[in-house]
């Protein structure tokens, strides 16, 4: 979750939010650790971020780093698979 290092290039997702103005619905397409999907609970205004994943099992990855594994239990993420 750096901006400074960088190492899972959230800086697209920070250019992203400065481009839409309050986004209230969010799609994410693929989890991967989670950190994209942890910054986007912290967005003010975001009301439903719906993630599609192919593999179940990622969350079991998530759940491993817990900053990222909190978006988990956010009310507002919808996990799909398919």
């Amino acid at each position: 979750l750096d901006p400074i290092t960088n190492p899972n290039h959230i800086n697209r997702l920070l250019v992203a939010s400065a481009l839409v103005e309050k986004p209230k619905n969010v799609l994410v397409i693929g989890l991967s650790i989670g950190t994209w999907l942890k910054l986007l609970t912290s967005f003010p205004g975001v009301e439903s971020i719906d993630v599609v994943e192919i593999n179940p099992g990622y969350v079991d990855v998530v759940s491993q780093y817990p900053v990222q594994a909190s978006a988990l239990t956010d009310k507002r993420v919808h996990m799909h698979f398919d």
